[in-house]
């Protein structure tokens, strides 16, 4: 009983002792983040022991993917002009003179959030080679999927009236216009997928004239983008019975962000591009917010490739007309 007694008071000192050397260590490593006006990039979230082995979790200061990937590349190219380290390995060595442990026991983790209920969209895990012996990178940002055409024809229809396409911070406000009743009446519809078990999509646009950018979301799709989900007949039967065409329907929600980009190109004419921001969640619940959503890339890189330019090509053809 006292040598139980003994150990469990041991492993509480030990404990202690951890917590109290990580706490010093996380005040230490963001001072020097302070100091060299990286603090602007990244905060300390914890430090993490897996049986020796001590991982330092950094969260960028940026919540969207985009902008902490846009951060990453400037911090790169400006310690590389400097020359003497990189950035990855500067973060790292500094780490392992802080907590004062072998290189091989070490190793850095950037995400956006460590919240378990929220994904992160961007993964770095910098490391040491223990072959190599030198400090190395392993970088994953979700990538939105972007698609452009030139637009090979001079006027649009705006209503009753034609619209030119020579000059597009001229015309901009009403092609977006255009584009915003296309997606209405398309998502209306049911999208692509028309069956009766579609949900009523919803669609926003803050939209303001002037903008450069034309940025619209929808919610509230099935088997648009992910559409080779199969529904059980168990499930149609329970819709049959109690008239409700969404009851017990396992097929993930889905959730889209188009954002448009009109310009005139020299040697081209008018151009358009468009980035689509896939994202999805359980059907088995009611949709959550966007943030909450599981990203579509990277494991669903060519159902978000396919859905776009098909979606493009319709935008297209509307244009035209």
């Amino acid at each position: 009983m006292k040598k139980t007694s003994l150990t469990i008071a041991l492993l509480i000192f030990i404990s202690l002792v951890y917590a109290q050397n990580y706490s010093e260590t996380k005040l230490a490593y963001t001072k020097i983040l302070n100091e060299t006006n990286l603090s602007s990039f990244f905060e300390v979230s914890d430090i993490i022991d897996f049986k020796g082995f001590h991982l330092l979790q950094l969260k960028f200061t940026y919540t969207d993917t985009d902008s902490a990937s846009v951060a990453w590349q400037t911090i790169k190219e400006r310690f590389e002009q400097d020359g003497k380290y990189s950035i990855s390995e500067y973060l790292f060595f500094r780490y392992m003179h802080t907590i004062q442990q072998a290189p091989t026991d070490l190793a850095i983790k950037i995400q956006e959030t460590y919240d378990p209920e929220v994904q992160s969209c961007t993964d770095l895990l910098i490391y040491f080679d223990k072959k190599t012996k030198k400090v190395k990178t392993i970088e994953n940002f979700c990538k939105a999927i972007s698609k452009s055409f030139p637009i090979s024809f001079d006027k649009i229809k705006v209503g009753n009236t034609e619209v030119s396409l020579e000059n597009a911070s001229q015309n901009r406000h009403e092609v977006y216009e255009s584009i915003i009743k296309f997606t209405q009446d398309f998502y209306k519809t049911g999208g692509f997928e028309k069956d009766k078990l579609t949900p009523k999509a919803k669609f926003t646009c803050n939209y303001k004239e002037g903008e450069e950018k034309l940025v619209m979301k929808v919610f509230r799709l099935k088997n648009e983008v992910l559409n080779d989900q199969e529904q059980n007949y168990l499930c149609n039967a329970l819709q049959w019975w109690y008239e409700d065409d969404n009851y017990c329907d396992y097929r993930a929600w889905e959730y889209l962000q188009f954002t448009i980009e009109y310009n005139t190109v020299s040697n081209i004419g008018a151009k358009m591009i468009c980035t689509t921001d896939g994202r999805f969640s359980s059907g088995f619940y009611n949709p959550v917010v966007w943030n909450n959503a599981n990203k579509m890339e990277p494991e669903f890189t060519t159902y978000l490739d396919t859905y776009t330019e098909n979606f493009l090509n319709k935008l297209y053809k509307y244009l035209k007309k």
